[in-house]
């Protein structure tokens, strides 16, 4: 591991953090860079545990690595090899539950509880190699892979479920289908009641009619395989309203009348899925718009979907925009964001909410060089409250503000006041902290470095004077 972590040379970035109000419904974005790395880092997700900290997955070259942004976390560290990682998250058990598809072509789990990983898991073959991987979890866990049938021809979707002791069961095959060779295959399996029935469901764009189709686990197993949606045949997302038994998908889909993308959000039980709402076009009007890459998120309190897609626009064939979009139903009404990202190529954007229900997005983008993640969230990541400068007795200032580097931090008492100087990042971490003075007044500096003498990111960073008594908490702006 450390051996790794030295060979990528990956930290967590020191806050890159950027402020503005947008025109939606949704007011001010945090951003933050997340990861720093010579590799590509790719295919973010999201998921908040039961404390409400978000924890954050990625994959870098082969490895897949997690990290948890609070008290305590940020460090990166490798749960396995491989890709097409699915990540789900249990309240009821506090359980975090990841699938990905090895370098041996099998499916493999671990699952994350009370801050430790358990042991790894691995499907064996049935068919063939697996292609794609969903994962759930009901108080152990839950795996739908897919495998190519190559002596009676298709494909065949397979479910197996983890027992009390740790074994799994013999996988069972659900569905047989031919499935397209050229188009990637999407499929999900989300837990749907609070008892721990499932939902598995697949996209067939070879099916007839074409579109997306599940099955629901019932009292007697697993019920007959039902059409959800028309049409939507590409990739998709699946989450449920567990508590009520409701599930919610929205994926994309060829348009029946042009040559674009749709985006389709359908919710609903078995035998009762309402009727497709299409949310994907008019965000930048084009002669096409190709929404993809596209990641739904439920927040359980409410029902509320929260979906996020890669936008892109073309005219004549050349792209003309392209933009993350962030679509929201509450009370019956969509509402859409799309500024999330300040730059135009983000890609593999995620989804998740935290405890007071705002939405938590991390994308990929390579506007520094390489491909490093994202996170916009509508609320700050680190609690720097400030009493306000009133409620101290230091009279104090920070020049210049914002700075192209370092900033001078002067103060005065009229007595002797052992002062504590501390530069917070957007995370919550400590970027430089010098040692308690005591005196009546003195001129420090912050050189705008990190505690390895590396010159900290673009961004908005808290300064924390405190004495014995109080504390103030004022922002700095590093801009390069």
């Amino acid at each position: 591991m450390r051996c790794f972590h030295r060979m990528v040379k990956l930290t967590l970035a020191l806050g890159l953090l950027f402020l503005f109000f947008t025109s939606t419904a949704h007011g001010v974005w945090y951003r933050a860079q997340l990861t720093h790395s010579e590799t590509a880092s790719l295919h973010p997700r999201v998921v908040h545990d039961i404390g409400g900290l978000p924890h954050v997955f990625w994959q870098e070259g082969d490895q897949i690595l997690h990290t948890c942004l609070g008290p305590g976390g940020g460090v990166p560290e490798s749960i396995g090899v491989g890709d097409r990682l699915d990540i789900v998250f249990c309240p009821i058990c506090n359980e975090i539950s990841a699938a990905w598809i090895g370098p041996d072509d099998r499916p493999h789990y671990r699952a994350w509880r009370d801050g430790v990983w358990g042991s790894l898991a691995t499907m064996p073959f049935q068919t063939g190699p697996a292609l794609a991987i969903a994962v759930a979890h009901h108080e152990h866990g839950r795996l739908l892979w897919v495998e190519p049938d190559p002596i009676e021809g298709g494909k065949v979707v397979y479910f197996a479920k983890e027992g009390a002791d740790g074994r799994w069961t013999v996988p069972a095959p659900l569905v047989r289908r031919e499935f397209s060779d050229w188009a990637p295959l999407s499929i999900g399996l989300r837990r749907v009641s609070e008892g721990g029935d499932l939902v598995a469901s697949w996209a067939d764009e070879m099916g007839d009619p074409f579109g997306l189709y599940a099955r629901t686990t019932t009292e007697t197993g697993w019920g007959p395989e039902e059409l959800v949606a028309e049409w939507l045949t590409g990739q998709y997302s699946l989450d449920t309203e567990w508590r009520v038994g409701v599930g919610h998908f929205a994926g994309n889909g060829p348009a029946p009348t042009c040559p674009c993308n749709i985006v389709l959000y359908v919710s609903g039980q078995a035998g009762t899925w309402s009727e497709p709402e299409e949310i994907g076009t008019g965000h930048f009007p084009a002669e096409m718009e190709w929404p993809q890459e596209i990641s739904l998120h439920v927040r359980q309190d409410d029902g509320a979907p929260f979906v996020v897609w890669r936008h892109e626009s073309y005219e004549m064939l050349e792209l003309v925009d392209e933009r993350l979009i962030l679509a929201v139903k509450e009370s019956g009404s969509w509402s859409f964001a799309g500024d999330l990202a300040v730059n135009r190529n983000a890609s593999s954007p995620d989804v998740s909410t935290s405890p007071a229900g705002s939405p938590v997005v991390v994308w990929s983008d390579d506007s520094s060089g390489t491909v490093e993640i994202y996170l916009a969230s509508e609320e700050p990541l680190v609690d720097v409250s400030s009493p306000g400068p009133s409620r101290t007795e230091v009279e104090w200032r920070m020049i210049p503000n914002p700075t192209h580097g370092g900033a001078s931090i002067h103060w005065e008492s009229a007595t002797p006041e052992r002062i504590h100087i501390t530069v917070i990042d957007v995370l919550g971490r400590t970027v430089f902290s010098d040692h308690p003075s005591l005196a009546r007044g003195r001129d420090g500096g912050w050189a705008g470095l990190d505690y390895g003498g590396r010159p900290v990111s673009s961004g908005t960073y808290w300064v924390r004077v405190e004495t014995g008594r109080t504390t103030s908490v004022h922002p700095l702006t590093v801009v390069h």
